[in-house]
């Protein structure tokens, strides 16, 4: 039953996403421009047929005119792939180095004991969880504004809903936390804050170094 709410809650999250996405596609020039080019070749097409028993070169004309067009937008296309995989693996990588930074300052929020014998410092572990919390929340604010592919793609292969994940994470910032918060007490909040993002950590994890290897692979490889 949760299994079947969780794919339906996916399902409308993916659903309202793609519709946002199709609308702020349709607002660019460049699909109308598609449309423009696609009805160009249509006419000429239909122009050279009409043409070819009346006027011959014209109609050779025309069906030039929209071979060339093809042509053309192929050679676009296919000029810009490699420079355009390079640059999306640049991007993804910087959105998931981020991702990486904000899930680490999570786990550093409260030192280890290693970490508090070699500086010898007084932590205030009220602080600590607090700031535990607010980078939780970072982290679930920069699963929002991932770009739609990668967002996407993360909904799809782990059906983790991140409006619940805020939900869960937001539940912490109402608990009463004693200022006299013992270091045991602040690992055992910081650890169920981590748990309530652990599996989206790890799929980020697993992306990131998935697109330094697209990467490298883009560098080395002429194709």
């Amino acid at each position: 039953m949760k299994k079947a709410l969780k794919d339906t809650q996916t399902k409308a999250l993916l659903k309202y996403i793609n519709k946002e996405r199709r609308r702020a596609y349709w607002d660019m020039q460049t699909p109308n421009l598609y449309i423009f080019f696609f009805l160009a070749v249509l006419a000429c097409v239909i122009f050279s047929y009409n043409m070819f028993e009346t006027r011959p070169w014209l109609s050779n004309f025309f069906q030039s005119c929209g071979t060339g067009i093809i042509t053309g937008i192929v050679v676009f296309v296919l000029g810009n792939v490699r420079s355009q995989s390079k640059e999306d693996a640049d991007r993804i990588i910087e959105q998931l180095t981020r991702m990486y930074e904000i899930i680490k300052k999570v786990y550093d929020s409260v030192p280890d004991k290693l970490t508090r014998r070699i500086n010898g410092k007084n932590y205030n572990y009220k602080d600590c969880v607090i700031e535990t919390i607010n980078a939780a929340m970072e982290y679930v604010e920069a699963i929002k504004k991932l770009e739609f592919s990668l967002q996407k793609k993360f909904i799809r292969e782990t059906s983790i809903n991140y409006y619940d994940m805020a939900v869960n994470i937001d539940k912490f910032t109402e608990m009463d936390i004693s200022d006299d918060l013992t270091y045991y007490d602040a690992i055992e909040i910081r650890n169920d804050i981590i748990y309530i993002i652990q599996n989206a950590a790890d799929w980020f994890e697993a992306a990131l170094r998935k697109a330094e290897m697209q990467k490298e692979q883009i560098r080395k490889y002429p194709f």
